[in-house]
């Protein structure tokens, strides 16, 4: 059984069918479930039947989207194909009954009066692809428009509830903070860091979480999950660039606050496994100014036959800026970090980050 905002696997691993019958596992399908089932004549309000429930399994893709709904029987109920965009191409029903999912793209509930896809901090109309309103952070991320989504990308990205994330920090101590922005809560601060709802109830408390208000420490994030540092997990289908971007450079602040000369992949991101190149576009504010930049970052050593961690040892120190002929922008530059070995930390390589050469040197006195 798939749950909308699950995969099969982290379904099944909280059920354990070993000696368990469909109804010892799912009670309602039980035929004396029917009995506790008001009747309704031939109608089906809500999925209901007078011979008693109808069960119903979505089976979303790997950005959740609703492609395929099957009854209680394995046979197929509704069948939904989307373009990239999320408009709708085809809707096949067996018409077995007058109830259709309302989840469709994105696993979000469709309106079907306005024929808009609500994420919870917005509404969103795939035909034209746009938001409808504007990002409620969108000051935060100037050189977006605050009506694009998943920055143009959508067969790599999802948006999951149409606004901005928890952005990590530092204090004027040099503790990690965590603040909140427009929407958030704990449920978006156990998806971005891949805590338990425990967890992250612990960590926002009961007072209302306010944009640009609630602020997690390091000391409360340490009580709770045992480290002051929140992983980004790069298995979750909704990590967006921006969000490595912004992890990236909480790592570098945070390591050097430490005077350390680097940190571990792993000791930022989780599920680096097999991720020898990580790249990501976005912007780092520098001043009053965002600028633009390419980061590609080795999360992970393949080919480690000496026995060494597969974890990278990544320098926090921008050393070197040179002009390149790529052409990932007009006029680029390489700004070079080095690269040590996790074991000995003797450096024997080294990583870089693209930017436009006109704003290289001032992103390059931010990062050194």
């Amino acid at each position: 059984m798939n749950i909308i905002g699950q995969t099969s696997s982290d379904t099944l691993k909280k059920l354990k069918f070993s000696n368990m019958s469909l109804e010892q596992a799912y009670p309602e399908t039980s035929p004396l479930a029917s009995q506790e089932i008001p009747q309704y004549g031939g109608e089906d309000p809500g999925g209901y039947t007078p011979q008693g429930r109808i069960l119903y399994w979505y089976h979303p893709d790997y950005i959740q989207n609703v492609d395929l709904i099957t009854d209680i029987d394995g046979a197929a109920y509704e069948l939904f194909l989307y373009n990239p965009w999320g408009e709708q191409l085809h809707h096949w029903s067996s018409n077995n009954s007058s109830w259709t999912s309302p989840y469709r793209f994105n696993a979000k509930e469709l309106d079907p009066e306005t024929g808009l896809s609500y994420y919870g901090a917005r509404y969103y109309q795939s035909k034209l692809s746009v938001w409808l309103s504007v990002d409620p952070m969108a000051s935060n991320r100037i050189w977006l428009t605050p009506y694009q989504f998943v920055q143009n990308s959508p067969n790599l990205r999802i948006d999951p509830n149409g606004k901005l994330d928890w952005k990590p920090g530092l204090d004027d101590t040099g503790s990690p903070t965590y603040t909140a922005e427009k929407g958030d809560n704990a449920n978006t601060l156990a998806d971005q860091y891949n805590l338990t709802i425990s967890q992250a109830n612990q960590l926002v408390g009961s007072t209302p979480v306010q944009a640009g208000q609630t602020v997690i420490n390091g000391d409360l994030v340490k009580k709770v999950t045992g480290s002051s540092i929140l992983r980004l997990d790069l298995s979750f289908s909704n990590v967006t660039d921006q969000k490595i971007i912004d992890q990236f450079v909480f790592a570098v602040d945070y390591s050097k606050s430490k005077d350390k000369n680097g940190f571990f992949s792993t000791t930022y991101f989780l599920n680096t496994q097999y991720k020898s190149l990580v790249t990501a576009s976005g912007k780092v504010r520098v001043n009053d100014e965002y600028l633009e930049l390419e980061i590609q970052i080795p999360m992970y050593r393949s080919a480690t036959f000496d026995g060494s961690s597969k974890a990278t040892y990544l320098g926090n120190t921008a050393n070197n800026i040179r002009s390149t002929a790529g052409k990932r922008f007009p006029n680029t530059s390489i700004i070079e970090f080095d690269l040590f070995h996790p074991n000995t930390k003797n450096r024997y390589h080294y990583y870089q980050i693209l930017t436009p050469s006109s704003s290289s040197y001032k992103l390059y006195n931010r990062l050194k």
